[in-house]
């Protein structure tokens, strides 16, 4: 599989072709979709995954209007019936690059909005680190960019980060990253209505919000604008980084009415950040669901999330949890047969 993102431009960028995609294969898919090893219900669980060689460690990355807020009541509910530690995260697209890189310093510009450990530490923080991530929690969620907690587990991280830019089928991220997608104009248009009304608490008829929707598109494409805010999840911190430079620097030099100096530079941004996304969705392996196929997409998570309980109880209360939040056909048949 071709997951190469080693060779970069004068700016610290990858360089890309998009006309030679990633593809991804069904052994990747194995890797990606194969249970944690832990057991649930088990408090003190010391079990480390054969692949990874340490505990295994979940990543949600909770993509703006793609019933994250669900998903994040789903994952506080599995590890408390599971006794595993789930932290939530807020403000963590614009973490600090140098402090997320760092083993003890707290992560700046990102906080803790909740928190729920299987084993009482009697510490109260609202800030977040990455040795702190790697001794108490199993679970991270919330506003973050895929590879925010590269350096979690530091000394498996730079192996699996030097490893990966050839990333073979036999081998795994260290951090197993859960993301969920959408349609994109759905996605769009569930932004502007909790723009609207959520935020700005204001009423509008349906034809008032048409009409900002297709103001807001058409103005946009006469400035040759896209919408990316999805990108904001997708690209790594270092990515960011590295591009924003490369953007400042491309202003400087037109303020200047000078020339871009260096090889290889993106041509069309919105089409690179695109690139770069995709295929940091092959790098990191990650396990993509869909808002539109909720049920399906649950089962999956279902599947990564383990089948080894403590007992039958364990078993039994984490088989209703997915039925709540993703009912499947046969109980959705049961049920309405109760009613009827």
């Amino acid at each position: 599989a071709n997951h190469n993102l080693n060779i970069f431009n004068d700016y610290g960028l990858p360089i890309l072709d998009g006309s030679k995609l990633p593809e991804y294969s069904y052994e990747l898919a194995k890797i990606a979709i194969r249970p944690s090893p832990w057991i649930c219900g088990k408090e003190y669980d010391n079990t480390v995954d054969p692949l990874t060689h340490q505990k295994p460690f979940f990543i949600f990355v909770h993509v703006y209007k793609t019933a994250g807020s669900t998903l994040r009541s789903f994952f506080q509910k599995f590890a408390q019936i599971c006794s595993k530690s789930w932290i939530l995260v807020i403000h963590c697209t614009g973490v600090n690059l140098s402090t997320i890189q760092s083993e003890e310093g707290n992560w700046e510009k990102c906080d803790v909005k909740s928190k729920l450990e299987s084993v009482a530490s009697g510490r109260r923080s609202l800030s977040v680190n990455n040795s702190m991530l790697r001794e108490r929690f199993d679970i991270l969620g919330g506003h973050l960019r895929i590879g925010t907690a590269d350096n979690v587990f530091r000394n498996n991280s730079s192996k699996h980060l030097a490893s990966l830019q050839h990333y073979s089928d036999e081998s795994a991220p260290p951090l197993r990253h859960i993301v969920f997608l959408r349609n994109p104009m759905d996605r769009y248009v569930s932004g502007i209505l909790y723009q609207k009304f959520e935020v700005k608490k204001k009423k509008y008829s349906v034809d008032h919000v048409v009409q900002i929707i297709k103001e807001e598109v058409i103005g946009a494409r006469k400035k040759n604008q896209y919408q990316d805010r999805i990108l904001g999840y997708l690209l790594t911190p270092v990515q960011v980084d590295s591009l924003n430079k490369y953007l400042n620097q491309v202003n400087k030099m037109k303020s200047e009415n000078c020339t871009i100096p260096g090889n290889n530079l993106p041509k069309n941004i919105a089409e690179y950040k695109t690139l770069l996304a995709i295929h940091n969705l092959f790098h990191y392996n990650v396990v993509v669901g869909m808002t539109e196929r909720m049920t399906e997409s649950m089962q999956i998570l279902k599947q990564i999330l383990g089948n080894e309980f403590r007992d039958d109880k364990s078993r039994k209360d984490v088989y209703e949890l997915f039925e709540k939040f993703a009912p499947t056909e046969a109980s959705r048949e049961v049920q309405n047969n109760v009613k009827t």
